[in-house]
């Protein structure tokens, strides 16, 4: 079973559903919380990451709207950050969004800036993760772009 950094990327299409950290009981189903499984996000480490393909029909960016969720989460110091990257590098990974509290959060391209380009970092990003800058977490947390 992978734990958080562990295993294979998680491919996706714009639209799909891919998790970060958690086990999904029906992969791309809806979440829930009394059939999903939560995982442990040590301090200082990164989920596994996702991978977003290109849109169909040739479109030249991934995506949009990044959506991502983080479920579960107890009461303490968290800081979650959503960071995405061009190559899968870890160097090259920005952080584009933080979390401190259970919910849905929305990442539009055109709000985000980065040493790799604006908006160009949300937009042709294809490597995303959640990387854990406050105290170990057990949480669920997945992505899915528009």
């Amino acid at each position: 079973m992978p734990l958080f950094g562990q295993g294979d990327p998680v491919s996706i299409y714009p639209g799909d559903i891919g998790t970060f950290v958690g086990l999904r009981a029906i992969p791309g189903g809806p979440v829930s919380r009394e059939t999903d499984t939560d995982e442990l996000l040590p301090s200082g480490e990164a989920s596994r990451p996702v991978v977003i393909a290109a849109a169909a029909y040739g479109h030249p960016s991934t995506q949009r709207t990044i959506i991502w969720r983080v479920l579960g989460l107890g009461s303490g110091a968290a800081n979650l950050q959503l960071q995405a990257s061009i190559d899968n590098v870890d160097a090259n990974y920005e952080t584009v969004d933080t979390a401190t509290a259970n919910g849905q959060r929305h990442v539009q391209a055109d709000g985000v800036t980065g040493p790799q380009g604006t908006p160009a970092l949300v937009s042709s990003a294809r490597f995303w993760r959640v990387y854990n800058a406050g105290s170990a977490v057990t949480i669920l947390a997945d992505m899915s772009a528009q």
